[in-house]
């Protein structure tokens, strides 16, 4: 069938469709995007990419978009990554173009990149893939990979008269030289003569041989115009990155100069001499990404990427699962390890798979009053050293305490949410900058090694707060009092503050696998007719775990005595202000009254005095209970009271609250409110690190 036109028309008999014109087109202009338009963008602590003002041509139809787009990107899973296309697709159904971001599968080792859609409705370009990591909260620049350039995917615009005259090309060429040689012959005494020589060589070629000639030329003057830059990918452990995507972009534009999928050798790209790079790498399951590396190519260079490996312990909490060990679910190195449990009967633990990241991780040692440590204590019987002496657990006399040292690698914590479910990450490295030591954290802002946690409730030994067993607890204190009896210690002494309460809470759900801390430890002194609590030192002969189901006995948890039930006590950290609003701190200096700290913008709400039935996770404020609306056995099975503001946290419960204890919180006082039932604890951070 002959088709012909534009001819005029006279009574309606030459009518052309859009399939015409369209076709027409595409025989003039290839597909792809306009050069330099339509270039994508990560944005700032989002998942969402933007996408550049810009054009493109599809089968002879036009897209435009004349202002920046943004495009969300949805989460991946917490354990899978996968890839994002960023297309602009026309759909000739809808009779439009638009742009999308289009996901791929999720996997947990190699993600694939997802196929544009190319069929007789339909047809994708690619502009950009994103990379996006499992549990990623943000896309960086890094996870993006330009892909205008690539003919199979996307393309540049070109037409169909591509050839210039030689006349023409002498002159563009003769133009562009001589501005060169203005500034070039400036700055390079000898090269006029050798410059000179070079483009009347060039001129003479142009006027037999121009593409050939011309084209060996512009070879040699890319080698001496251009510098290598040696690429090596490294991992911490040793392991080969081979297969990893590099991208090499121009870091004014962020246009590509070079991508590569790395061999597992040293790979040399060449780069106009001066030129201003930037170059980044992709995933590689089990791996951190390393930072992109920014620099600009004077002369010969090479760039080293390494890429962090970690040993990551993590779980997942599924918030509409309202069964406390069937929501937790671990991560990464966790899959597979048999939780800790502790026989309620005889009061012995199964420490299951995790016994060496327990010994690694907590230690019983008595903490000189300076801060250095006098000897570590025996793990199965504080009342001895490690080395099988007496110990000071019970000495008033002794110049400091019995602690328990929260150190070894693993202080870096992950935590995040989305809207399905929680999760909390500790990892032996900072294995990205998500990754936080909030609880080793100094008065400084340094990051120290260790914290330490008292091992009893304190006591009051003249006017201080002592970790010591055998003595009464100090109670009818208001917060304000008994954090000026922990700092008579001296510098870095607190009261418990909330990162590390935190910290070794989350350390109690991972090793557990279950967020009812009672029934899988030990229920504590906790039943509704006791009328009193006991004094520390009840378990001091005990190992790092020990409980009952008695609700008679005290608990120990990770070698803390009474780590919930008992008494009450005060946490630096967190309060309710006067907006009704909770607010955190998980770094010090703390106050009473929330001033500078970070709202969580959570308005408790359900029934005061209830069971936490919903709560957040973030990175900066860490665990925060929101509503209370759950039963005794069900979703986070621990108690949450509150009142208006201003009022500050108690933490654990008391003796005579049942099934409420464990991760318990009460803001429903302020700090200047006292009672028989309301204890403290000691904390220490050491001072010596700053940032």
């Amino acid at each position: 069938m002959e088709n012909s036109g534009f001819f005029a028309s006279i009574d309606h008999d030459r009518r052309y469709t859009d399939t015409f014109l369209a076709d027409m087109l595409a025989s003039l202009f290839g597909n792809g995007t306009y050069a330099g338009e339509l270039s994508v963008r990560a944005g700032a602590d989002e998942m969402a990419v933007y996408l550049a003002p810009g054009r493109a041509w599809i089968r002879g139809r036009h897209y435009q978009n004349t202002e920046e787009l943004k495009l969300q990107i949805e989460q991946a899973s917490g354990t899978e990554s996968r890839y994002t296309a960023i297309i602009i697709r026309l759909n000739l159904t809808d009779r439009t173009i638009k742009a999308l971001a289009v996901d791929g599968p999720g996997s947990a080792d190699a993600p694939v990149k997802p196929n544009p859609t190319r069929d007789s409705d339909i047809y994708d370009l690619v502009v950009a893939y994103v990379s996006v990591a499992a549990g990623a909260t943000y896309i960086r620049q890094a996870d993006i990979t330009d892909t205008r350039l690539d003919e199979d995917l996307c393309g540049i615009v070109t037409g169909l008269f591509e050839q210039v005259p030689t006349d023409d090309l002498l002159k563009q060429v003769e133009d562009w030289f001589l501005k060169y040689q203005e500034t070039a012959e400036a700055d390079l005494g000898e090269f006029e003569t050798t410059f000179s020589a070079w483009f009347e060589e060039v001129k003479g070629q142009l006027s037999t041989d121009p593409a050939g000639h011309l084209q060996n030329q512009i070879d040699d003057l890319r080698e001496q115009q251009t510098k290598a830059l040696t690429i090596t990918l490294t991992a911490t452990d040793g392991k080969s990155m081979a297969g990893v995507s590099v991208a090499v972009n121009d870091t004014a534009s962020g246009l590509p100069l070079k991508t590569f999928d790395y061999s597992g050798e040293p790979e040399v790209v060449r780069l106009t001499t001066g030129a201003s790079y930037t170059v980044t790498a992709g995933t590689k399951e089990g791996y951190s990404t390393p930072r992109p590396v920014l620099g600009v190519l004077a002369e010969d260079g090479a760039v080293e990427l390494s890429f962090k490996y970690g040993t990551r312990y993590g779980f997942k909490r599924t918030k509409a699962d309202g069964g406390t060990e069937s929501r937790i679910e671990y991560l990464f190195d966790a899959i597979g390890k048999t939780p800790v449990s502790v026989n309620l009967t005889d009061g012995t633990p199964n420490l299951g798979d995790w016994q060496e990241f327990i010994e690694q991780t907590v230690t019983p040692v008595m903490l000189n009053t300076d801060g250095t440590e006098a000897y570590e204590l025996d793990r199965t019987d504080q009342t001895k050293r490690a080395d099988g002496e007496p110990s000071d657990v019970s000495n008033a006399n002794f110049d400091g305490n019995a602690m328990v040292r929260f150190g070894g690698p693993f202080k870096w914590v992950k935590r995040y949410e989305d809207a399905a479910a929680e999760y909390v990450i500790f990892c032996d490295t900072q294995f990205d900058d998500d990754y936080k030591a909030y609880a080793h954290t100094n008065n400084y802002g340094g990051i120290e090694d260790a914290f330490y946690w008292g091992m009893f409730k304190g006591s009051n030994v003249s006017n201080k707060l002592r970790s010591i067993a055998d003595r009464a607890v100090m109670v009818s204190q208001t917060r304000n009092v008994e954090v000026q009896y922990a700092q008579a210690n001296g510098e870095g002494y607190y009261t418990i503050y909330k990162s590390g309460w935190d910290y070794i809470f989350d350390l109690i759900t991972l090793l557990g696998k279950s967020d009812d801390c009672q029934k899988t430890f030990g229920y504590g002194r906790c039943a509704s007719g006791n009328s009193a609590g006991v004094n520390p030192g009840s378990l001091k002969n005990r190992g790092a775990f020990w409980g009952s189901s008695n609700q008679t006995s005290d608990v120990k948890a990770l070698f803390v005595e009474g780590l919930w039930g008992n008494y009450w006590e005060g946490m630096a950290g967190m309060v309710i202000d006067t907006t009704n609003r909770i607010k955190t701190k998980m770094t010090p200096p703390y106050n009473f009254d929330g001033t500078r700290y970070t709202d969580t913008g959570v308005t408790p709400s359900g029934t005061s005095g209830g069971f936490v039935s919903s709560a957040h996770v973030t990175g900066e404020s860490g665990y925060v209970p929101a509503v209370a609306s759950g039963t005794g056995t069900t979703y986070y099975a621990d108690g949450l009271w509150y009142a208006n503001g201003p009022t500050y946290a108690l933490v654990g419960g008391d003796w005579s609250l049942a099934l409420l204890c464990g991760r318990a919180v009460s803001l429903s006082n302020p700090a200047s409110y006292a009672n028989a039932n309301i204890g403290s604890r000691l904390s220490y951070i050491p001072q010596k690190a700053r940032p």
